[in-house]
């Protein structure tokens, strides 16, 4: 028998082997090995979730390796992936299907899963891919969750949605998604998040929703969030048509998380909107549970070109009245050449608007009005100072089936407090607003049950009528608080407890029961 030369046979051993392995010391198995092609023309679908199948269940680390080359597929489903990588070199998979698809790559529940490598996944404008790249779980596939997901340098191209991660209905667990380099081009809607208890993280991305020419008229969104989590860190998020939204919030089915809305934080970015940087709205008229105000727009450190080309349009617009999120802006510089009202807020709820708003070393540049003088409706939380700081309840009892307002005794009227102390009288527990009026006011109240039953019906702010009831309970301790805008002199607000139970609720001495009123004028 010949022998082959020392260094063909390296050549052999090294080819047989190369795909197998990694410097990180995984276990690579190419999807060249199952058959894939990835030449533009054969169809690749078959082979790709074969040789995922048998990288997903190998006992050992595992990796799956796809070569530089262009993957044509029906709809990749990576079920239950766990404790894989997903490694590719430049690989573009492509969108083939005829028929209706979900999207073009679907990861359907994950765990300990890292996506790496340059990669595009295109669905070639094709109206049968609802979007590009589904991160969901389904009943009985894998941990019935999404988490601890990495996913590297991806771009999604010609789509009408690139990312959609679960929906408004399903309640799925997902936390510790995160993306970095993520990028979309070409698609009109770029990232759709939804579900209370559904977030995801991008940083260093590129969120780009854009006109394409082949596919047909839809709105132009760079973020549609229903309920859910959301944090952007550095990169861009940009809008370069005139109409559409950067961020467009609408709430979810449940509310698992105790807020329907979601809880958005965009830090470092460059923004890029034509049209509204943000709107907040519930075209599914979804119960929104307006008391429990846990809900967040924040943007901070950020900056850029923000205007609403279309005349009447807002920078920020929220049309939902029982939104009673905050809206925050912290350090950040926006540039702009129209006149537009800055931001507007929807009709109130009994006469009392619900949405906080604060700003804080903000400026919007050319053609803005000023800050303040732009703010329509809202509650704006500006300039606040502490007014009224009282403790200890001082045994204090209400009666089973009873209604009383409580009062707190002892009271700090010395220093900042002098100027507002008599505004609150301990003995009844009424705060009355002094002449002039308040801008905005929030009165928050803390107390602990001495009794051995706690009510089951806590605390409620009064403003001459019930507002809301916004208690909660905790053990025996139940915590309170209200929000209000221009309110005028003579206004009353007091904190009463509503004893459902079925004894007598007393309160003992303590420092730990306190009342807290801050204002601004």
């Amino acid at each position: 028998m010949k022998k082959l030369p020392l260094i063909a046979s390296c050549v052999l051993i090294l080819a047989f082997t190369s795909s197998r392995l990694s410097a990180a010391g995984d276990q690579f198995v190419s999807v060249k090995d199952f058959g894939a092609v990835g030449n533009g023309v054969a169809n690749d679908t078959k082979a790709i979730q074969a040789a995922f199948a048998s990288v997903n269940s190998a006992p050992y680390a595992r990796a799956l390796l796809f070569p530089a080359g262009t993957y044509l597929v029906d709809h990749l489903q990576f079920n239950g992936a766990h404790d894989v990588r997903l490694s590719f070199n430049g690989a573009m998979i492509v969108g083939a299907s005829k028929v209706p698809q979900p999207s073009v790559v679907t990861y359907n529940n994950a765990f300990n899963v890292t996506i790496d490598g340059f990669h595009t996944v295109s669905a070639q404008n094709r109206l049968t891919y609802a979007c590009a790249v589904e991160f969901t779980t389904a009943p009985g596939v894998g941990t019935g969750s999404i988490s601890r997901v990495n996913v590297h340098n991806m771009t999604c191209v010609d789509a009408q949605w690139a990312l959609k991660i679960n929906d408004y209905k399903n309640d799925i667990q997902c936390s510790e998604l995160n993306f970095f380099g993520f990028l979309s081009i070409r698609c009109p809607q770029a990232v759709w998040l939804g579900g209370s208890q559904a977030g995801a993280s991008f940083a260093s991305s590129q969120i780009i929703a854009e006109r394409n020419a082949v596919l047909p008229k839809l709105p132009f969104i760079a973020f549609r969030l229903e309920g859910g989590f959301l944090t952007v860190n550095g990169g861009e998020v940009c809008v370069p048509e005139p109409t559409g939204y950067g961020f467009y919030l609408n709430p979810c089915k449940t509310d698992l998380y105790h807020s329907t809305y979601p809880v958005v934080r965009v830090v470092g970015c460059h923004i890029e909107c034509n049209a509204k940087l943000a709107e907040i709205s519930n075209p599914r008229k979804i119960k929104s549970p307006y008391s429990r105000g846990l809900a967040q727009f924040s943007v901070t450190g950020c900056g850029g070109f923000c205007t609403p080309e279309m005349n009447g349009t807002t920078f920020v617009n929220v049309s939902d009245p029982t939104y009673a999120g905050k809206l925050q802006f912290s350090g950040c510089e926006f540039y702009n050449d129209y006149r537009s009202p800055t931001l507007r807020t929807a009709p109130t709820i009994s006469g009392q608007p619900m949405t906080q708003i604060q700003v804080d070393k903000t400026s919007f540049g050319c053609g803005f009005k000023n800050w303040m003088g732009g703010v329509t409706g809202g509650i704006l939380r500006h300039g606040l100072e502490q007014i009224v700081y009282a403790d200890n309840l001082n045994n204090q009892s209400v009666a089973k089936n009873a209604t009383d307002a409580l009062r707190f005794s002892t009271q700090i009227g010395t220093g900042s407090y002098e100027r507002y102390s008599p505004c609150y009288n301990s003995k009844t527990g009424v705060f009355t607003v002094p002449s002039g009026g308040l801008q905005s006011l929030e009165m928050s109240a803390i107390c602990n049950v001495a009794t051995a039953e706690a009510p089951t019906e806590a605390i409620a702010i009064y403003k001459n009528r019930v507002i809301d009831t916004v208690g909660t309970i905790s053990g025996k301790t139940m915590a309170v608080r209200g929000v209000y805008a221009s309110l005028p002199a003579g206004t009353t607000l007091e904190v009463r407890l509503k004893n459902t139970s079925s004894a007598a609720v007393r309160f003992g001495v303590s420092a730990r029961d306190k009342l807290i009123v801050t204002a601004s004028n």
